[in-house]
């Protein structure tokens, strides 16, 4: 039997720390949660000497004596308590159970060992947030109201594009906080030991104006500046190209030379002043050497004819002569 109640001990013990609290601080917990107490220092008992849980300075809850004999005391025999290792575990606590807790050990004389003082809290009710108003402005501000769903507490909040600021409300043991996340207003109702939520989406009600991201801009200004260049450098090309070929339709390739009337239309002017003239024509005339016979008719002159004609000119532009070799004619 013993065995079966020290496993039921330890596992109650073990339902009972996810509320339990250091010595020498205040504690909440939630209505029908469990109540965890532990004993941080060293307890030393001898036979005349006991170890008590007391509430509110005065009312024994459970005694432990030298020989860890728990005895429960008569105000708590209805309720579920648990002590190991000088730690009380109260089971479903209720609003009553709110006051200081102290761990004394008694004997020649008394002294506190551990204190705390618990608050035993009721979870929040769920909150209705509602837009009472909306500015004409650009910036689109809104009034907004939380309040619990029983209308006990309610508060008043104005936001603007990156915050909210209360107007008016009522304070209770409980807070509601209006705040912005991203593009929706979250209305938080909540206490030490619980807490509920309501929002609405900024959208649904204005039309929201983007911010700038800072990336974007940054990109959208490098991308105007290397457009401008861009641009910048075609238009100097273009211009450039412009002066250019209007300069090159003013340039005088060639002085047109004067035509005399000895010279053809195709006939190259430098080719009359070039040292090498391609038509010069040379002619050589000897008169006979020796005794002439006379002739039957000695009163006639002797005549000489020579024809010259003038050679054609050629693609490489040399000298041409023709020689006609002179004939003696005895007339």
């Amino acid at each position: 039997m013993t065995p079966v109640v020290l496993l039921f001990a330890v596992s109650l013990l073990q339902s009972c720390e996810t509320q339990g609290a250091s010595s020498g601080s205040s504690v909440f917990v939630q209505t029908g949660n469990d109540l965890l107490l532990y004993v941080r220092k060293h307890v030393a008992l001898d036979e005349e000497s006991d170890f008590r849980w007391r509430f509110n300075g005065s009312t024994n809850i459970v005694k432990v004596d030298a020989e860890k004999k728990t005895t429960i005391y008569k105000s708590y025999k209805s309720r579920e308590i648990l002590v190991q290792n000088y730690t009380l575990c109260l089971k479903n606590v209720q609003k009553a159970d709110s006051g200081r807790y102290t761990a004394v050990v008694s004997g020649n004389k008394e002294r506190a060992v551990t204190e705390y003082e618990v608050t035993v809290l009721d979870p929040v009710s769920p909150v209705n947030l509602t837009v009472d108003s909306v500015s004409s402005s650009s910036d689109c501000n809104l009034t907004v109201t939380c309040r619990t769903l029983d209308s006990h507490i309610s508060s008043t909040f104005t936001c603007d594009a990156k915050t909210c600021s209360q107007e008016g409300g009522e304070r209770s043991d409980s807070s509601i906080n209006v705040y912005q996340k991203q593009d929706v207003i979250i209305c938080n109702h909540s206490n030490q030991v619980s807490f509920k939520q309501d929002e609405l989406e900024i959208k649904d009600h204005c039309e929201q104006h983007p911010v700038p991201n800072q990336a974007i801009l940054i990109g959208t200004a490098s991308g105007s500046a290397v457009l401008v260049v861009v641009l910048v450098s075609i238009g100097s090309f273009l211009i450039c190209r412009y002066y250019i070929k209007k300069s090159n339709g003013n340039t005088i390739y060639e002085v047109p030379q004067e035509v005399t009337p000895a010279q053809t239309p195709h006939e190259d002017p430098a080719d009359k002043y070039s040292g090498s003239s391609p038509t010069s024509t040379y002619c050589l005339l000897e008169f006979p050497t020796g005794q002439v016979k006379p002739t039957r008719d000695t009163s006639q002159p002797e005549t000489v004819y020579a024809q010259v004609n003038r050679a054609a000119k050629t693609n490489a532009r040399s000298p041409q002569t023709k020689t006609q070799v002179p004939q003696n004619t005895h007339s």
